[in-house]
């Protein structure tokens, strides 16, 4: 689920719970201006600067209907998030 940037709002916590839950699988949230402390890469072999890029790649690709159409025998085999991951750093040549 891709959304525009709302400079000056910040998620709500049902918006905040649901996004963490989508990305990290655990609805259980840091608190607030903590950041993000990760413990593993979430993309091997892709320099830290090109998280971001990646990442709003992988949003666009996995809020695409026709991806789980298109896509449907193998994301029973790899997952969803590890094919989008894969079309991005196809098309983003990383």
């Amino acid at each position: 689920m891709v959304q525009e940037r709302r400079y000056g709002k910040p998620r709500t916590e049902a918006e905040r719970r649901a996004r963490h839950k989508r990305l990290f699988g655990t609805s259980k949230l840091p608190p607030r201006g903590t950041g993000l402390k990760l413990k593993h890469n979430p993309y091997p072999g892709v320099p830290r600067r090109l998280w971001a890029k990646l990442d709003r790649c992988v949003d666009k690709v996995m809020a695409n209907p026709a991806f789980r159409r298109r896509y449907k025998a193998r994301i029973k085999k790899i997952g969803a998030k590890s094919l989008a991951v894969a079309i991005c750093r196809k098309t983003l040549k990383i």
